[in-house]
């Protein structure tokens, strides 16, 4: 889908370079140049005004084709600028563990919102709504980092730097039995989730991903063997809140336990 006005362009006073590379030499030419850093044009849902407005320089990325969906060599390539809308309306997305990341998405922002951001723009600008993160997080997703150089490696692994550029999320294609879950809790339906816990199975394998009860995301890759109960708890013994406004810690691990099961319950039955 391609809406007028999607690309979105910066100019301040103190910019002295805008940027249209068409290929990834001359994108990671202009990555180079660390005397005036340049700011690549890849939105989150959260607009930071001041990360443009110092900038000397910025990248635009449109002509890179970083915006198609694809499945090649038994896997989903999902381009970093793919917006957030294009995701939800996916018909191959809408077929991956249960609809866990088009549903993600429909809970990052409203309408206009998600027609800006992008899935990069996410990864690149964390902070706001954390479901997009659990969700390719439980689904084991990797990213193609451009600096000067080119990188891929495990989302998890993954910590964004000034220069970093989101090429591709790559995700293994699942069979029709994997099983996803998304649940969350929030002020207001489109709020940002004071807990949210993530999940998926597939054979053997059963990942839980949870933002809010830990300064930092609880990842647990376990056997699905295990029982309801038996995860909750492994959540439970790595749950270090932080309370805030939106909720007390005792508040958010109660919640990390409650939601967890609710997941577990969606992905492994009642066993």
């Amino acid at each position: 889908m391609n809406y007028p006005g999607r690309r979105c362009e910066v100019m301040t006073d103190s910019m002295s370079n805008y940027h249209y590379p068409s290929n990834m030499k001359d994108l990671m030419k202009h990555l180079a140049q660390h005397d005036a850093l340049p700011v690549p044009l890849a939105h989150g849902t959260r607009m930071s005004v001041s990360q443009f407005s110092e900038a000397g320089s910025v990248i635009d990325l449109s002509r890179l084709n970083l915006d198609k969906i694809s499945i090649e060599d038994g896997g989903l390539r999902i381009g970093g600028q793919v917006c957030l809308q294009d995701v939800i309306e996916a018909p191959t997305l809408q077929n991956l563990a249960d609809s866990i990341l088009p549903q993600a998405c429909s809970f990052a922002a409203h309408l206009g919102l998600r027609n800006l951001s992008t899935l990069g723009g996410v990864l690149l600008n964390q902070g706001g709504s954390p479901e997009i993160i659990l969700a390719l997080l439980a689904l084991d997703a990797n990213v193609v980092i451009v600096n000067t150089s080119m990188t891929t490696m495990p989302l998890s692994e993954y910590q964004p730097k000034d220069g970093d550029v989101v090429v591709e999320i790559t995700v293994k294609l699942r069979d029709e039995n994997c099983g996803g879950s998304l649940v969350r809790v929030s002020r207001t339906p489109l709020d940002e989730a004071i807990v949210a816990v993530a999940a998926c199975k597939e054979s053997d394998n059963l990942r839980v991903i949870v933002s809010g009860a830990n300064p930092d995301y609880i990842l647990i890759s376990t056997n699905a063997d295990m029982t309801i109960d038996q995860v909750a708890e492994l959540v439970l013994n790595k749950a270090q809140p932080i309370a805030d406004y939106r909720g007390s810690a005792e508040y958010r691990r109660a919640m990390a336990g409650v939601l967890a099961k609710r997941a577990l319950q969606t992905v492994l039955g009642s066993n």
